[in-house]
Order: C-alpha cells, then structure tokens, then sequence
C-alpha cells in the first residue's frame, strides 16, 4: 500500500468522523407539545333506571346532587376531577359529562347509588326536590339532604346526616 493510499483512507476516515459528528450536532432533542389528558376522578354507571356513582379516588372531597324540575335532569358536581362513564359504548342521549358535573336526564330514576370511599368527605344536594325510590349512601362522607325530597327506602352508611 502506497503512502497516497494511506493517506486517502485516512482522509476518508476523518471525513467520515465529522460528517457524523455534525449529524450528532443536528440531532437536538426538542420538546413536543401533547394534547391534554383527563385522568377520571369518579365514575357512574346506568342500568337501566338505576344509577351508581362510584370510584372516587381522592381528587374529589365532595359530590353536591342536585335536580333541576324545569329540564327534568339530575346534576352531579364533585368538587373537582372529572366523571368517567364505566362502559366505553357511546354515551346515552340523556347523559351529558362536562368535566366535574355529570348530568342525567332520566323522567322516573328509581334508584341512586352513592358508594363513596374514605377519600368521600362530604354529599350534598342542593336545587329542587326530586324522587328517588331507593336512595343508597355508603362511604364516610358527612350527607346533607333536603327536607322536600321524597325517598321510599333510605340507606345511609355515614359519619354524619343532616
């Protein structure tokens, strides 16, 4: 091997060592925005006129129950976090999920389950009265309830009702 040869390999090495030094300098990790994430603070689920509210895991303290007579819907705010519906099919027409409020337009709901964890302080209802046949509170969550509503069988597992 001559010393041209050599030389021109050894050129071509070098060469080969910068280009991919400068690939390297061109590689500069870059920061990519993602799109927003909601993490479910409570759930629901509807079969057929009965309604569970569950899953509260700690981001929500509070539920208030209210129930709007003029639109016949029930609303159920937590106090922050989001609901998430249990079953991934398309949300029924009369169900609406607007972040912390879940809204149920249901004419004749016949039960209503609160099944509340430690993280569950408190449940309140608040707006007009509504009618539930069975309404059932479990959890640690102090309940206040409205005086006008109309409940035919009540189960209320908690540290305190008003």
């Amino acid at each position: 091997m001559s010393l041209q040869d050599t030389l021109e390999q050894l050129r071509q090495k070098i060469a080969g060592w910068m280009n991919r030094q400068h690939r390297l300098r061109q590689r500069r990790l870059r920061v990519v925005r993602l799109e927003d994430r909601r993490l479910p603070d409570a759930s629901f689920a509807i079969i057929g006129d009965a309604l569970t509210l569950q899953g509260f895991d700690g981001a929500s303290e509070a539920v208030d129950v209210s129930f709007d007579a003029a639109a016949d819907q029930f609303h159920f705010e937590l106090s922050s976090g989001n609901w998430s519906a249990q079953d991934s099919t398309p949300l029924d027409p009369a169900v609406g999920i607007h972040g912390n409020v879940l809204t149920i337009s249901l004419s004749g709901l016949s039960s209503l389950q609160i099944q509340g964890t430690p993280d569950l302080k408190q449940v309140t209802d608040s707006g007009d009265a509504f009618t539930v046949h069975q309404l059932t509170i479990t959890g640690n969550a102090a309940v206040t309830l409205d005086q006008a509503n109309d409940f035919d069988h009540v189960n209320i597992e908690s540290l305190s009702l008003t």
